[in-house]
């Protein structure tokens, strides 16, 4: 059962005006019932899913172009998660006994990822644009409540900077068309070397996209961590856009000792940057880039505990991406944060690793 915060004398209100506007656009029933909202965070959520039930019940479906609306609307209102957690991948040879159980074909692998996670990084395009084929595949491994973020091909953000590279965005969003609906955010993972003067380029850049196409910007250049005007310009720039900004925690990471070579290489790629807990929009992503000692990421992972909640009661919807330097153990280290986060907030369980047989709830090891 629904509980709608409105008063039913607000309902009747509606009933009449839509009463005398039978044909009335889906969308503006929407416009119409936000009007009755006290605040957009805390009540949109119950308003789309009343406009849903105007529009099934009294009708308002009456072409394909409705029933288009009502069909993303109801997409929409399904996805109850207060937070989506996932991984940087959804392939690993590691894995094989641990989370996808004996037996498992590479090609099943993200089926059964998507059993247990609720989104993934997707850093594959990042290295390579994949064929239609691909795309199709992936698609007919999840449903329509996972959520990928694809990076935008480096090719774009390192090569080109993002200049002259609207033919090739347009060309990249094309192959990728068949998960539009399924995105969370496109990621746009910026080098170090794209710095203040550049922040034009990234504006223009962002205007090539239709403004229902969710963003996500990853900044690396130390003046946009410096709390000067720098950083100002581009935090109120995400804000004003409604677009998110990546935040990357490799604290855990640079605390290990360079002992192995999984460590070297991470401490050598990943960015050693301050992390700003800021929400610019409404699906804030935490890139957590863990220890490679399992106990010594909770206390890193510890301001989370109190950021992560407080996100989720304003209404937003975080994304909370856990690695490793070898990510042999990640799917291990995210669901036992994701238990230390359901200590702090009422979260779904995840569901147990297709290796466990069907065990009711993945155990703390």
């Amino acid at each position: 059962m629904i509980t709608l915060p409105i008063e039913q004398s607000s309902i009747y209100t509606l009933k009449v005006a839509l009463d005398r506007l039978p044909n009335v656009q889906f969308i503006a029933i929407y416009n119409l019932l936000m009007l009755f909202a006290p605040t957009k965070a805390q009540n949109s959520s119950n308003m789309k899913k009343l406009a849903l039930i105007i529009a099934l019940f009294w009708g308002i479906r009456q072409n394909s172009h409705q029933r288009k609306i009502t069909d993303k609307l109801l997409i929409e209102i399904m996805d109850d998660l207060p937070l989506r957690l996932g991984l940087t991948m959804w392939s690993h040879n590691n894995w094989q006994q641990t989370f996808y159980g004996s037996g498992t074909k590479p090609a099943e692998r993200l089926a059964k990822y998507a059993q247990v996670f609720h989104t993934v990084e997707g850093n594959t395009t990042f290295y390579a644009t994949p064929n239609q084929s691909t795309v199709n595949n992936w698609k007919a491994a999840t449903d329509d409540n996972f959520r990928f973020t694809f990076k935008l091909p480096k090719a774009i953000t390192h090569q080109q900077m993002l200049r002259a590279s609207q033919a090739q965005l347009k060309e990249f969003m094309q192959i990728m068309e068949p998960l539009h609906e399924r995105i969370g955010q496109w990621t746009i993972q910026l080098p170090a070397a794209f710095g203040p003067e550049h922040l034009e380029q990234l504006k223009q850049f962002c205007a090539l996209f239709p403004p229902s196409f969710p963003i996500g910007v990853e900044v690396r250049h130390p003046a946009f961590f410096a709390k000067g005007d720098a950083e100002k310009q581009l935090n109120h720039w995400l804000v004003e856009k409604g677009y998110d900004r990546i935040i990357m925690d490799s604290r855990p990471v640079f605390a290990a000792a360079p002992d192995n070579e999984a460590i070297i290489d991470a401490q050598q790629k990943k960015p050693r940057v301050p992390v700003h807990a800021i929400a610019t929009a409404k699906t804030p992503m935490i890139r957590f880039i863990g220890h490679p000692t399992e106990s010594e990421n909770y206390e890193w992972f510890t301001p989370w505990l109190t950021k992560l909640p407080q996100w989720i009661n304003e209404g937003k919807q975080p994304y909370v991406m856990i690695h490793t330097a070898d990510n042999i153990v990640a799917p291990e280290l995210a669901a036992n944060l994701y238990k230390q986060l359901q200590e702090k907030i009422k979260l779904p369980n995840l569901n147990s690793f297709p290796a466990n047989n069907g065990n009711a709830q993945i155990q703390m090891f």
